[in-house]
């Protein structure tokens, strides 16, 4: 993506745990490509990710593919802060003009983490991953399933309107600012590698200013 407008599609209902089901709904969807977010050492690999998006009545539909060679994630409980613990998944989505916005986390296993900020998580002054219990959502927020592939893994996503505070029958007309984040740790450990839909001037994923703003139409 990066920072620019771009205009989402409706798509057919799919079923969330079949990959045919959402390869069909997403035939002609657009794709946005992963964008390495970092300088990166000497023999550090960046794998490659894409995200297909429509919607589908009240909901944002996401279908993610994430290349890894090494899928993996040490989270065991649900709202852990996945990104210290293994590959994840970022979204980032908030309606455009308005201070709130959500940030959902997905790890290969299934775990999420969800988190509501009031306005821009950098003015909230948080200096651990223990602080961010108080903006934890309590209840699934989305409809989603993760999938194991042969390069990687895919997460499929429905997010309702009113994760967001929007009461709306169908997204036509809505405007959204969204941004995907991904981190991806090497073979043996070590620094995961960045990476984002945005093409961000600095290595913020909360940098709001520079997400995609998307037009359902």
């Amino acid at each position: 993506m990066g920072d620019l407008s771009y205009e989402v599609f409706e798509v057919p209902p799919f079923d969330l745990s079949d990959v045919f089901s959402v390869d069909a709904a997403f035939a002609n969807a657009p794709e946005f490509e992963f964008k390495c977010a970092q300088q990166l050492g000497e023999g550090v690999i960046f794998c490659k990710g894409k995200i297909l998006l429509g919607w589908v009545g009240d909901c944002l539909a996401v279908d993610a593919h994430l290349e890894d060679s090494r899928v993996w994630t040490a989270a065991r409980h649900r709202n852990d802060p996945l990104f210290a613990l293994g590959d994840t998944l970022e979204l980032f989505a908030g309606v455009h003009g308005e201070k709130k916005y959500i940030e959902y986390h997905y790890a290969p296993n299934g775990l999420t983490l969800q988190l509501l900020w009031p306005e821009n998580a950098r003015k909230l002054g948080i200096r651990d991953v223990s602080e961010l219990v108080k903006y934890h959502i309590v209840e699934d927020a989305t409809e989603y399933a993760v999938h194991l592939t042969e390069d990687g893994w895919r997460v499929c996503v429905l997010l309702p309107a009113g994760a967001l505070g929007l009461d709306v029958v169908n997204l036509r007309g809505s405007l959204w600012d969204i941004s995907f984040g991904r981190y991806d740790y090497p073979i043996g450990g070590g620094e995961p590698v960045l990476s984002s839909t945005s093409t961000f001037s600095r290595l913020d994923f909360h940098f709001r200013e520079e997400w995609s703003v998307l037009r359902f139409v």
